[in-house]
C-alpha cells in the first residue's frame, strides 16, 4: 500500500470509480461514461486548490488511459488498486422528462435499446457483494493516518462504518463524509448512522438522500437530529436551494451561483463536497468552506465527464466563491 505523504494541500478521497450508462429524457442514451463519487470529489479538491489523494477500486475493465489521465490532472491514483477478477462499479440511470433521475434505469425503459447497448446498462449498486468488492476496505487505508485530511463519499453501511472506524483510530487530523448508501437508508433509516458521526468533523448529507428515510423533517429538524447523534459540523446539500452549515450554535445559508452552461448535476454534491475539503486544508471555515464548495459545484454542472474540470482557471472560482460569499445569510 502507498503510504499518504503529508503535505500542506493533500486531501485523501475513499470512494467509488465507476462507468455509468444514462438514458435521457429524449430517449438518447450514452454508455461507459466515466463516473464516481471518488473522481467527482476529487476533482472538486483540484478546482479547490487541494492536491487529491485518491483511495479505490477499478474493474478489469477499466480504461488504463483515464487513470493516465486523472494523473495528468494533478491526481495521485496510487492507491487505487485494479481488480482483475471484478467488473468494478457500474451505475445505470434515466433522466425523465420532468427532470427526475431513477437509478438505477428502469428495464422497461431500456427495451427500445439497440442489444449491443442494452448490455451496457448493468447497475451493481443493487449487489452488496459486487459493491463492497469494488470498494476500498480498511485493509487499503493507511495504519497511521496522523495529520492527515480525508472524505468518505457514498459508501454500503458496512463499509461506511469500517473507513470511518479505521481512520479515526489512524489519527487523521480531519474526517468528513457523505452519507451510507441510499439503498440502505431507505430500510435501515437513522439507525444505518448508528454511532458513527460522532467519530466525524463534518456531515455532509444531500437532501436528496435524507428525503427517502426521514421526508417529514424540515432542514432544520434534519441538522438538529445530525448534531444530535454526534455530528459537530453539518452541511446539508439542498441542490438548487444551495446548502445550510451548522455548527451547532449558528446556522447558516450559502447560495447557489446559477450556471448558465448548465447542462448535468451529476457529481455535483462530490465536487462540493471535494472542494469544501481543500478550503479546510488552506485553514477555511466551515461557512467560507461551504462558499468554495458552491463555486466548484456550479461549474460542475457544465461537465458531463468530470476529466472536463481541471480546465478551469482558478482566477474563475475565487471570484464565483467570492460572489457567493457576499449573499451568505445567517439564519
Amino acid at each position: 500500500m502507498h503510504q499518504p505523504t503529508v503535505s500542506d494541500r493533500d486531501v485523501h478521497v475513499a470512494g467509488g470509480f465507476s462507468l455509468d450508462a444514462i438514458l435521457f429524457a429524449d430517449g438518447s442514451f450514452e454508455t461507459e461514461r466515466i463516473g464516481g463519487n471518488a473522481v467527482w470529489a476529487a476533482m472538486g479538491v483540484l478546482a479547490g486548490g487541494g492536491r487529491p489523494v485518491a483511495h479505490g477500486v477499478v474493474g478489469r475493465d477499466y480504461p488504463a488511459r483515464v487513470l493516465s489521465d486523472f494523473t495528468d490532472a494533478g491526481i495521485d491514483v496510487a492507491n487505487v488498486r485494479r481488480h482483475r477478477e471484478g467488473r468494478g462499479v457500474r451505475v445505470t440511470y434515466q433522466y425523465t422528462p420532468d427532470g427526475v433521475r431513477l437509478q438505477p434505469a428502469p428495464d422497461e425503459a431500456l427495451i427500445h435499446l439497440p442489444a449491443e447497448h442494452r448490455e451496457k446498462f448493468i447497475d451493481t449498486t443493487r449487489s452488496p457483494f459486487d459493491m463492497l468488492g469494488a470498494l476500498p476496505t480498511a485493509a487499503d487505508l493507511p495504519i497511521d493516518g496522523t495529520g492527515t485530511f480525508w472524505h468518505l463519499g457514498l459508501l454500503p453501511v458496512a463499509r461506511f462504518h469500517e473507513l470511518v472506524s479505521q481512520l479515526r483510530a489512524s489519527g487523521v487530523r480531519h474526517l468528513q463524509v457523505d452519507t451510507p448508501a441510499r439503498s440502505e437508508l431507505r430500510t435501515q433509516g437513522w439507525d444505518a448512522l448508528g454511532d458513527a458521526l460522532a467519530d466525524v468533523d463534518v456531515f455532509l448529507p444531500s437532501t436528496s438522500d435524507t428525503d427517502v428515510f426521514a421526508p417529514d423533517l424540515s432542514p432544520t429538524e434534519l441538522i438538529d437530529r445530525c448534531h444530535d447523534l454526534g455530528a459537530p459540523v453539518v452541511v446539508l446539500k439542498c441542490a438548487e436551494d444551495g446548502a445550510l452549515v451548522s455548527t451547532g450554535a449558528a446556522v447558516w445559508h450559502v447560495p447557489i451561483h446559477p450556471e448558465p452552461q448548465a447542462s448535468d448535476p451529476t457529481g455535483c454534491g462530490d465536487v462540493f463536497a471535494g472542494a469544501f475539503a481543500a478550503a479546510i486544508v488552506s485553514g477555511a471555515d466551515p461557512v467560507d468552506a461551504a462558499c468554495a464548495g458552491a463555486a466548484a459545484a456550479s461549474f460542475a454542472t457544465r461537465h458531463t465527464d468530470p476529466r472536463g474540470l481541471p480546465s478551469l482557471a482558478p482566477s474563475q472560482i475565487r471570484l464565483r466563491r467570492k460572489h457567493i460569499a457576499q449573499r451568505v445569510t445567517r439564519l
